[in-house]
């Protein structure tokens, strides 16, 4: 985690501590719980943290997925090759039809990787299968 940051963050838990503080401090002095306010305000502000750490996580790894639909989504799958490709063809990808070119002769059947979406064409090449 950056400086930047951990500064924010600190800063953040302080106000957050200060603004109940103050209210407890103007607000609490009739209420009979007052001896009890900085125990239940720590309780509250592990809670807080806790449910933003947790909500920060989900929104990150959200953040760090590939799109899966558009044009951006299309971009690494993988397809085959329906109708032989000499600069032109079709293959099916994410089970369509699509058009498809390329600069290499790909035959029916053949592994091809999308590298681009142009329009409604997309432009392919051989896929490479590693064999281990």
């Amino acid at each position: 985690m950056s400086r930047l940051k951990t500064i924010l963050i600190i800063l953040g838990l302080t106000i957050f501590l200060l603004s109940d503080e103050l209210l407890f401090f103007l607000l609490g002095k009739e209420l009979e719980i007052f001896s009890m306010r900085f125990l239940v305000l720590v309780a509250v502000a592990i809670i807080v943290v806790v449910l933003n750490i947790f909500l920060a996580l989900i929104v990150f790894r959200a953040m760090k997925k590939k799109p899966t639909t558009g044009k951006e989504g299309m971009i690494g799958e993988q397809g085959e090759v329906i109708s032989t490709i000499n600069h032109e063809g079709k293959v099916f990808v994410h089970g369509e039809i699509w058009q498809a070119e390329s600069d290499e002769i790909l035959h029916k059947g053949e592994k091809v990787i999308v590298q681009n979406v142009e329009g409604l064409k997309l432009r392919v090449r051989r896929s490479i299968d590693i064999k281990r």
